[in-house]
């Protein structure tokens, strides 16, 4: 019994020990990252710091610090598993969101034993005229003082709600903005329709579509967004009282206090809203004698007019200022350039999941009647759900609004931009940083399987990466896909389309019905629907039809090998887009589709017989049957 029972000890003590080395080992992934990983003295775009500044931005959301401790996707919309929880961690009244925001990433700001604590610069002002402070002795600290972190908020039920976490280190200061979210001034769970109207909608109303341009003072020249430089500088008017100061100000009053020298680096972000805030804060600290070491304004929109933003470049510094954007993200174009405002800083654009542009160009001003769509769905999706249910809850008439004006702001998540910064990381230090955040999926608010598609990769790139090396006489070219935008791929016109494996053409066994499937057919035995019309869609690709019809790829099968190619409808849509690559052999073509990035294919069964069957399928190397000729048919 004694040693059943001290087995029973031993056991159990492997398993505590097994279970907490695992836990320890998962907490770790990042730890000391701020202090082994980030530069904080960088004064140009650095990607690590990149990264880990887009990671506080994103989990300073409720949902996404969810995601921070479960590993999974939240669920938190009215009546899905998080709602409860997210409400918790919303309400500013209780603590909660602060403690387990410190709990989730406080190791990442803990000095490791191994790492030196380094000198902090002691500056002075110098004799030259350009008055450029130079560090003219070191301060180390005799022990690590640890991180402390304080959450500000402030706010009123009418949508003013701005809220921050700042932190001090050893080595920096760091003030990470919240983006817009629901405001808890105001009862989710009212029976007022309009309190619950403003819990949803107050903060976009107030605050991010409020876009006439005020002075912003301080000696800061031109016009800033009235709505962002507002909410940063809310003020509940208590002071006289003792109460709380303006927003802004309690923030840079705690700032001073923990580093009264001025000697530690100030960096600041935030993703959307909070991108906003970030540009006029870094403004506002830098008329204030505190200019930032760095601001990483993630999903940002624009803050001030043309006057401003120079002013901004020149003091704060472009480099200084880097700004993101992901694919046709509408935030990022917002308020448009027509409305008077610019943009600060230097932009950097991820294309897909895996392609950015480092420093690269504006967009134009006339880029934007591209996207009128994309900022038509930004405004809807903010409050699309939340007026559709305020009004359902007081009419009689039940109303539903457009779904499909929401599309595209679900490029806008951050956990898009976090992935991406995650993928231009250097390999090695991967290991280093804290893990990405799940990614959006095709059930996500504001997102279909298209999006999701586009987001992991640009079209042309997918198209390269499907195409490439299908048929032993391709000559790979990427030209060729570029010009598909441009409508130089193929000319329009008539055309009969035969596989080029078994030479059988593209027939329709029933001219202008919907759900019909192209099939192949040969000679004298085709039903004679064999002529079908290729016409450009400006801007994407190409539609192929036929008696009013447009051949698509079934939706239900978007992603699937072997998904039914079949005509449908007349009006075009992103299933409909056929992309044509060019082969070296004369009027022969591979086929994508725009939706789903997968080649028109014949079936190997039915290349040889009438009535051979047509899907669409990944492309395979040497695979003839994916190549198509294209005969013109002259009128």
């Amino acid at each position: 019994m004694l040693r059943n029972k001290h087995i029973r000890y031993a056991l159990t003590a492997m398993v505590v020990f097994m279970v907490t080395a695992a836990s320890s080992a998962h907490a770790q992934r990042g730890a000391g990252a701020f202090y082994t990983v980030f530069a904080e003295r960088a004064a140009d775009y650095d990607r690590e710091n990149a990264y880990l500044l887009t990671y506080l931005a994103t989990a300073v959301y409720p949902e996404r610090l969810i995601e921070i401790e479960s590993g999974r996707l939240a669920r938190a919309d009215k009546g899905q598993p998080d709602y409860e929880d997210y409400l918790k961690l919303n309400d500013n009244s209780n603590g909660e969101f602060e403690a387990r925001f410190i709990k989730a990433l406080k190791p990442l700001f803990v000095r490791p034993e191994t790492a030196a604590i380094r000198p902090i610069p002691v500056f002075q002002k110098t004799a030259a005229a350009s008055g450029t402070p130079i560090a003219t002795s070191f301060l180390r600290p005799a022990v690590s003082t640890g991180p402390e972190f304080k959450w500000f908020h402030e706010g009123n039920e009418t949508g003013y709600d701005p809220e921050a976490m700042a932190i001090s280190t050893d080595e920096a200061l760091f003030v990470v903005f919240r983006g817009t979210d629901r405001v808890a001034q105001n009862d989710p769970k009212s029976k007022n329709a309009i309190e619950r109207l403003n819990y949803d909608l107050a903060e976009w109303l107030a605050s991010d579509f409020d876009l006439i341009g005020i002075s912003p003072g301080m000696g800061i020249p031109g016009k800033v967004h009235r709505g962002f430089w507002q909410s940063m500088t809310y003020d509940p008017k208590g002071r006289r009282g003792g109460g709380p100061k303006a927003f802004h100000l309690q923030v840079k009053d705690w700032l001073d206090e923990h580093d009264p020298d001025k000697r530690k680096p100030l960096w600041i972000t935030g993703h959307s809203l909070g991108a906003a805030h970030s540009q006029t804060f870094a403004a506002f600290m830098t008329a204030s004698g505190r200019r930032p070491q760095g601001v990483y304004a993630i999903a940002a929109p624009h803050v001030g007019d043309e006057k401003m933003v120079n002013w901004m470049n020149s003091t704060i510094g472009k480099a200084r200022l880097q700004r993101f954007d992901f694919v046709d993200d509408p935030v990022t174009m917002l308020p448009p350039y027509i409305s008077g405002y610019r943009r600060a800083g230097t932009r950097n654009y991820f294309d897909d999941l895996v392609t950015e542009d480092q420093d690269a160009p504006e967009r134009s001003i006339l880029s934007f009647s591209a996207v009128l769509d994309a900022i038509h769905g930004a405004v809807v999706n903010g409050a699309a759900g939340a007026i559709q249910d305020a009004i359902n809850a007081v009419s009689p008439i039940k109303i539903r609004m457009d779904p499909r004006a929401t599309i595209e702001l679900g490029y806008h998540y951050p956990n898009w931009y976090l992935r991406a910064a995650y993928n231009r990381l250097p390999a090695h230090r991967k290991s280093d940083v804290p893990a990405p955040l799940p990614l959006p999926n095709a059930q996500s608010e504001g997102c279909n399987t298209s999006l999701v598609a586009r987001a992991a990769r640009n079209p042309v790139a997918r198209v390269a990466d499907a195409v490439e090396e299908t048929v032993d006489a391709i000559a790979y070219n990427i030209d060729q896909l570029l010009k598909n935008t441009t409508g130089e791929a193929i000319d329009e016109g008539q055309y009969r389309i035969k596989c080029y494996s078994g030479g059988r053409y593209l027939d329709l066994t029933t001219d202008g019905v919907d759900k019909v499937s192209p099939t192949l057919w040969k000679g004298s035995g085709s039903p004679g629907n064999n002529v079908f019309k290729v016409s450009k869609v400006f801007g994407v690709g190409y539609k192929i039809s036929r008696a009013n019809k447009i051949m698509e790829v079934d939706l239900g099968d978007i992603l699937d090998d072997g998904g039914k190619v079949q005509m449908w409808g007349d009006s075009i849509t992103p299933n409909q887009v056929w992309l044509f690559y060019k082969t070296n052999k004369p009027d022969v073509y591979v086929l994508v589709n725009f939706n789903s990035f997968k080649a028109l294919n014949a079936k190997d069964s039915g290349t040889t017989k009438n009535g051979g069957a047509v899907n669409q399928y990944k492309a395979k190397s040497n695979d003839a049957t994916m190549s198509w000729v294209f005969e013109r048919v002259r009128n």
